[in-house]
């Protein structure tokens, strides 16, 4: 691909995934600082503790991005749906079928998830008590897991591991993908660590095994999207999985 359409693309990734990162402004700051540490911030103004709080995602996302940028294409991996609104390329499938397989995908995650979860709920009741006090917003949700998070992992995260498993491997193989889908997710899931522990100082085992393999399950499905069809397509299942958890956890927790 020439520079000038890589630099595009870059930058057209690059708006769309601060549009996450600034979604993280509508987050309580309370739920992003231990209490311990919320003393040392009385006097900051609320609005310069959220803008601070946006520098450590904005870099990642940078990061994330150029290794995608430089890495995806090499991998084989798919942006039709995007490349082809900034290049007006033609794209081979149509629309519709990114979108229906990324809402499906999206709510059966949704319904694997929350199964997953009543397993495991009976080991992190204490845990489902304190998240109750941490309200992610619904755009935040949205933006920064649905599309900030996918540039990050599946787009940076997981070409990079495709790529490098190739360039090992000497070879293009279902077997790469497979592989470079399962790190990607497993990493995804360590990411999800440091939420974790700003609810629970000391999570028990079944708490971290929950986190692992509930996010090991959503990358998998975000990466094998992402694999099959598009980034876009895995963008719109992350998105739908969100939106179904919160519209069916108000009968599941009543």
């Amino acid at each position: 691909m020439a520079k000038s359409k890589k630099l595009r693309l870059s930058l057209f990734l690059f708006l769309l995934g601060m549009l996450g990162v600034l979604s993280l402004l509508t987050m309580d700051i309370s739920n992003s600082i231990p209490d311990n540490k919320l003393h040392a911030f009385e006097n900051t103004p609320e609005i310069i503790i959220k803008l601070s709080l946006l520098v450590v995602p904005a870099i990642v996302l940078v990061f994330g991005l150029l290794i995608g940028i430089f890495t995806y294409d090499k991998s084989q991996l798919k942006l039709p749906l995007i490349e082809g609104l900034l290049f007006r390329k033609k794209i081979e499938t149509k629309i519709s079928e990114h979108l229906i397989f990324g809402i499906t995908f999206g709510i059966i995650l949704a319904g694997i998830v929350i199964l997953v979860s009543f397993l495991f709920e009976p080991f992190m009741e204490d845990f489902i008590e304190k998240s109750k006090e941490y309200n992610v917003p619904l755009q935040m949700r949205l933006l920064y897991g649905g599309i900030t998070e996918e540039i990050m992992v599946r787009f940076g995260v997981m070409s990079l591991v495709v790529f490098i498993l190739m360039k090992i491997t000497k070879k293009e193989s279902s077997t790469v993908y497979i592989l470079g889908i399962l790190i990607s997710a497993f990493l995804f899931a360590l990411a999800h660590f440091p939420s974790l522990y700003a609810i629970e100082s000391e999570p028990s085992a079944a708490l971290l095994a929950f986190v692992i393999i509930g996010n090991m399950i959503a990358g998998i499905f975000f990466g094998w999207l992402y694999w099959k069809k598009s980034l876009t397509a895995s963008m719109i299942a992350h998105m739908f999985f969100h939106i179904t958890v919160v519209c069916l956890t108000p009968f599941i927790t009543s």
